[in-house]
C-alpha cells in the first residue's frame, strides 16, 4: 500500500539535513565563497556554534542548534554531521573541492559554486563577525585556539578523544 503524504507538512527541525547544508552555505557566503583547508572549514563550524562573540568565551549549548555532535579528534573539535552535510553539498555540485598548496602544504580549496536553491535560512551577521574574528586563521591555528577555548593543552588532545565539547566547555 502505498500512502500519499502531500497533504503532510514535515517538520525536520533544527538539524535537518536542509538546514545542516543551509548553515554550510552561509559560511563559505560569509568567507567569500571560499575557505583554505578541511581543518580551517571544520573549526569554523565549530566556533559559529560553540563560540559567542558578545563574551568571547565558549558555550556548551550549540548557538544555532545544528550541530550540536561536536567532540574532540585529532585536529581538535570534530563533527561527523559536519562532513556528512558537506559531502552531501558536495555531491549535489553546491561546493568542490580542489587540491592545492595552503602555507606549504598539500590541503584541500573548499570553494562555493553558487547558492543553494533553498536560499539561506540564517542571517548573516553571526557567520560575518565570527569569519571576521577567524576567518585569517590557518586551519592549524584554529584547531590550536579551539583546544585553548577549550582548556585543554595540545599535549592532552589524547585524553580527550572522543570527550563531546559539551563536556568540557568550562
Amino acid at each position: 500500500m502505498t500512502m500519499d503524504t502531500d497533504h503532510y507538512d514535515f517538520d525536520l527541525g533544527p538539524r535537518s539535513t536542509e538546514r545542516q547544508q543551509s548553515f554550510l552555505d552561509t559560511l563559505l557566503a560569509a568567507c567569500d565563497g571560499e575557505v583554505s583547508g578541511r581543518t580551517k572549514f571544520m573549526k569554523l563550524v565549530f566556533v559559529l556554534e560553540h563560540f559567542d562573540p558578545a563574551t568571547g568565551s565558549l558555550v556548551s549549548e550549540p548557538r544555532f542548534g545544528v550541530f550540536d555532535d561536536f567532540h574532540i579528534y585529532d585536529y581538535g573539535p570534530f563533527s561527523g554531521d559536519v562532513m556528512d552535510a558537506f559531502d552531501e553539498l558536495k555531491s549535489d555540485g553546491v561546493v568542490s573541492e580542489s587540491d592545492e598548496y595552503i602555507n606549504g602544504r598539500r590541503g584541500k580549496v573548499i570553494e562555493q559554486n553558487g547558492d543553494m536553491d533553498t536560499g539561506s535560512q540564517f542571517e548573516t551577521d553571526d557567520f560575518e563577525e565570527v569569519v571576521e574574528q577567524f576567518g585569517d586563521e590557518t586551519g592549524s591555528t584554529l584547531a590550536g585556539e579551539s583546544l585553548e577555548l577549550l582548556g585543554i593543552d595540545p599535549s592532552e588532545r589524547e585524553r580527550y578523544r572522543h570527550t563531546d565539547v559539551s563536556e568540557i566547555v568550562p
